[in-house]
């Protein structure tokens, strides 16, 4: 036991030492579950619930409540969305991006902008798509999407809509679980061959970062989650599936050493921080009780 403690408190300590600030701001106002999404302002808390009909396997609408985050005071929205949803913190409220799938395997796409002093979405943009959008970043005055294939961006202000990185691998970023996020102007993804990518967001230009990284690592993670890896002070720390054992990789130099055996996942808490969760080598825990996990230490990603 004693020993057990030993070595907990020397890996808090390396990662106090590591993780002390991270520079770039992450999407931690985004949760989903099957059947609930959350999306916190600065004033509001957004709640989109699911809502199924008895054959249904999957929400089939979803409705919006907005509760005010100091007087508790709860509304709903006058509008019903039906399809997908996606929710963004955006200026004076949220982003809300509703996706519904059309019999010819199109995608219908509408984007409502929701001010906080009101309950009725406007009408902000729309368009048709191939694929569907599985995550979003906020970057300057537009959204970069990411679908199974695809990452384009969407200036908000003038609509133009510009591709980004075309890839015959699947990415593997969700909004709900092992996100992408932005950093110095680089968009960081991973798919399914195992690869984090950094893709310049001003050239165009993507670099392979990593080759061993988790490929079920969106399997294994628990929704809430959000990150499968992170960067922070030019280290990204990330799990080598191969090797069973948590890496990081300074991407300046691109010298990785091993930080300790078993997986690592990232969390966001409430006040925008990051939640280092260290997992032991039972899979069954990881994804279930995690009884036999731990947190290491908490860092603050923004300030």
């Amino acid at each position: 036991m004693k020993k057990t403690f030993i070595m907990l408190m020397l890996l808090f300590l390396v990662f106090c030492e590591n993780l002390s600030l991270a520079e770039n701001q992450y999407n931690t106002g985004w949760t989903k579950t099957f059947n609930k999404c959350v999306c916190k302002s600065e004033q509001y808390t957004y709640t989109a619930a699911g809502y199924y009909y008895l054959t249904s396997w999957s929400p089939e609408w979803y409705e919006i409540t907005k509760t005010d985050n100091g007087t508790g005071q709860m509304q709903n929205l006058t509008k019903k969305f039906f399809g997908d949803i996606h929710m963004i913190p955006w200026q004076n409220g949220i982003l809300i991006i509703n996706e519904i799938k059309q019999n010819n395997g199109l995608y219908h796409i509408d984007f409502w902008e929701l001010q906080n002093d009101s309950i009725e979405p406007i009408p902000f943009y729309s368009k048709r798509a191939s694929e569907q959008i599985n995550d979003l970043v906020l970057y300057n005055d537009g959204l970069v999407l990411l679908t199974d294939h695809m990452i384009y961006h969407i200036n908000l202000y003038t609509f133009q809509e510009k591709p980004i990185y075309n890839t015959n691998y699947e990415i593997t970023n969700y909004s709900h679980n092992n996100r992408s996020f932005i950093y110095n102007n680089s968009l960081i993804i991973s798919d399914n061959h195992g690869r984090i990518v950094s893709i310049d967001l001003l050239e165009n230009k993507p670099q392979v970062l990593v080759d061993n990284y988790c490929n079920d690592e969106t399997g294994l993670m628990d929704y809430g989650e959000i990150y499968g890896y992170i960067i922070v002070r030019n280290n990204l720390y990330y799990y080598n599936a191969c090797l069973n054992k948590t890496v990081i990789l300074n991407i300046e130099n691109g010298l990785p050493r091993i930080l300790f055996d078993g997986k690592t996942s990232f969390k966001p808490d409430g006040d925008e921080r990051i939640i280092v969760m260290a997992y032991k080598e039972n899979y069954n825990t990881f994804a279930g009780t995690y009884v036999d996990s731990y947190i290491l230490t908490i860092i603050k990603c923004i300030e």
